[in-house]
C-alpha cells in the first residue's frame, strides 16, 4: 500500500476554484504561460523596470501550494524591489495541469519545458534566480544541478528544505524495514548538491533558511544540508535559522531576511557563515 499510494501522500494535487474571489483577482494580474502537453504556470511581471535591470525569479512552493497562492509574496517583494519578476511554476497534477502526474522526473521535464518556452518567447535577463519552499526547494535544486551549464543561475534560496525523501519517510513512519526499497519518489537534496558541485560550472550563491520550530521538516535537516554543501566543496552557501518559525509561517516571520537574501550583492564574500542557534 505504501509503495502504491505514496504519490498521493507526497503530492496534494489541489485544483483552482475559478469562482473564488481571490483567484479572480489574482488571475487578472498575472500572465498564464502554456507549455508542454497542456501544462501551464504563471508570470508576474515587474512593476516598473528598465529592461536591463529586471531580475527574474523562478519560484516553487511546497507540496500543498498552488502557484498563484504565492502572488501576495511576489507583490510584497515588489513593494521593495519593483524591478523583480516571478515565474511561478505549477507542479504536474496541480492547478490546471490535470493531464500530468507529479514525480521527480516529470517535474524536472516540465520545469525545463517551462523555462525553455518562456525564454524562447521573450527577452529575459541574462541571469535568473531560484527560490523554493519545502518540496519546492528540492525541485529548484534539481533544476540548478541539471541545468547549471546552460542557464546562468545567480542565486538559489532554499526555504525549509529536507535532506532527502528517505529521511523524511523515516521522520514520518519511523525506521520501518525495507522503507528505502519501497520509496519511489527519490528526492535527494544532498545528492543534488553533489551534482551541482560536479557540474564544472559557476556555482550560484546558495541560501538555506529554516525555522527552528519546524514541526514538519525538522530544523536539523536544513542544517545538515548546509553542512553537506560545505563538505562537497560548495563554499558559496549560507545558513540562516529563523528563530521560533515553523514550517508554514517561516515566510512571514523570515520575510525581511528573505528580502535581504534576494538582493545581497555578489561582491559579498561572507557566504560560508554558519549562524548558531
Amino acid at each position: 500500500m505504501l509503495y502504491t499510494f505514496q504519490g498521493k501522500i507526497i503530492y496534494l494535487c489541489r485544483k483552482y476554484d475559478t469562482g473564488d474571489r481571490y483567484y479572480k483577482s489574482v488571475s487578472e494580474r498575472v500572465e498564464r504561460i502554456e507549455y508542454g502537453d497542456s501544462s501551464s504556470s504563471f508570470f508576474v511581471p515587474p512593476k516598473s523596470v528598465q529592461e536591463k535591470n529586471e531580475k527574474l525569479w523562478i519560484l516553487i512552493g511546497g507540496n500543498a501550494a498552488l502557484a498563484l497562492e504565492w502572488y501576495d509574496f511576489c507583490a510584497a517583494v515588489q513593494q521593495r524591489y519593483p524591478h523583480y519578476s516571478f515565474l511561478l511554476y505549477e507542479y504536474d497534477g496541480y492547478g490546471f495541469n490535470t493531464k500530468s502526474t507529479p514525480s521527480p522526473e516529470s517535474i524536472d521535464r516540465s520545469m525545463k519545458q517551462l523555462y525553455e518556452t518562456f525564454s524562447n518567447n521573450r527577452k529575459i535577463p541574462p541571469e535568473i534566480n531560484l527560490l523554493g519552499h519545502s518540496l519546492g526547494s528540492a525541485a529548484v535544486l534539481r533544476f540548478a544541478a541539471a541545468n547549471n551549464k546552460k542557464v546562468n543561475i545567480k542565486k538559489t534560496i532554499l526555504i525549509s528544505p529536507f535532506t532527502s525523501m528517505l529521511d523524511m519517510a523515516r521522520v514520518v513512519l519511523g525506521p520501518l524495514p525495507f522503507i528505502e526499497t519501497l520509496l519511489r519518489h527519490r528526492w535527494n537534496n544532498i545528492e543534488s548538491m553533489k551534482m551541482l558541485q560536479q557540474s564544472k560550472a559557476s556555482i550560484p550563491k546558495i541560501f538555506i533558511t529554516h525555522g527552528t520550530r519546524d514541526g514538519i521538516v525538522p530544523f536539523d535537516q536544513g542544517k545538515k544540508l548546509y553542512e553537506a554543501a560545505l563538505s562537497t566543496g560548495i563554499d558559496s552557501v549560507e545558513f540562516l535559522p529563523v528563530q521560533d518559525a515553523n514550517h508554514n509561517d517561516i515566510i512571514s516571520r523570515g520575510f525581511g531576511d528573505i528580502l535581504d537574501m534576494m538582493e545581497q550583492h555578489d561582491e559579498d564574500e561572507s557566504c560560508a557563515v554558519d549562524t548558531d542557534t
